[in-house]
């Protein structure tokens, strides 16, 4: 129910006002599609990913682990407020990768307090949630009940939570291998300054290398190869950020 209490699952950077999915508190709510969705993220320089997309996003993105938690995120800028993907009005870059964090917004999942259960929830603060009538926009409720919109947003919640699952597991063995190591990337604009970027993890390749092959072949069987060879791979793309931003 809407005010029942909910526990969300770690900090949700880029949501600002997040309730429970309910028809007697957003009957009349609706929300408008459209390409140019993403002005909500034109400030933020690290996004977070999945393992799930990580062969992908490394074709644009670094991929790297990031702050104590060594959470998994893709770099889209070189300074602390600006999305270098996202354009003024909203719309992503053309051919990139949109990661699924910001894919499923304004749709989060929750956990209900005292209970082992998610709940749909949603970012009132968004601007696509518009009065239903609104030319363009579909309803979430229809006669009480959740529309396919919404259960299609389920849906996709519910695999990007399994997904996030996955990747913590994921970042859990790299630590128990040894295999991560601090770094810093820096970046100096024409006639600027060089500047801290980011501080954060990174598989060395050196340590993986010098894997004992049962340590090895447990990356192999968890289907953890993949993963790291994309991370690292990913790195070229610290050359094509400074791109982005000329442009």
């Amino acid at each position: 129910m809407a005010g029942d209490a909910v526990t969300l699952h770690g900090a949700l950077p880029l949501y600002e006002r997040i309730a429970i999915l309910d028809a007697r508190r957003h009957g009349d709510r609706a929300l408008l599609p459209g390409e140019a969705r993403y002005r909500f993220a034109g400030a933020a320089p690290l996004i977070a990913v999945t393992t799930d997309e990580f062969e992908r996003a490394a074709l644009d993105y670094p991929i790297l682990f990031f702050a104590a938690e060594r959470e998994a995120v893709v770099v889209t800028g070189l300074s602390a407020d600006r999305n270098l993907f996202v354009a003024p009005d909203g719309r992503y870059a053309p051919g990139a990768y949109v990661p699924a964090y910001l894919r499923r917004h304004p749709f989060t999942l929750a956990r209900r307090e005292h209970a082992d259960t998610n709940v749909i929830c949603i970012d009132e603060a968004s601007d696509r949630i518009v009065p239903v009538g609104t030319p363009g926009a579909t309803a979430l409720f229809e006669r009480g009940r959740p529309t396919a919109l919404v259960q299609e947003a389920i849906g996709m919640c519910n695999a990007v939570d399994a997904a996030e699952g996955r990747t913590r597991a994921f970042v859990a063995m790299l630590d128990e291998l040894g295999l991560l190591e601090p770094r810093r990337a820096y970046h100096t604009p024409p006639g600027g300054e060089r500047t801290l970027v980011v501080e954060y993890d990174a598989v060395s390749r050196a340590k993986l290398d010098a894997l004992a092959p049962a340590a090895f072949m447990k990356l192999r069987d968890q289907g953890a190869l993949a993963w790291i060879y994309a991370h690292m791979l990913s790195a070229g793309n610290w050359d094509v950020l400074p791109l982005w931003a000329a442009g």
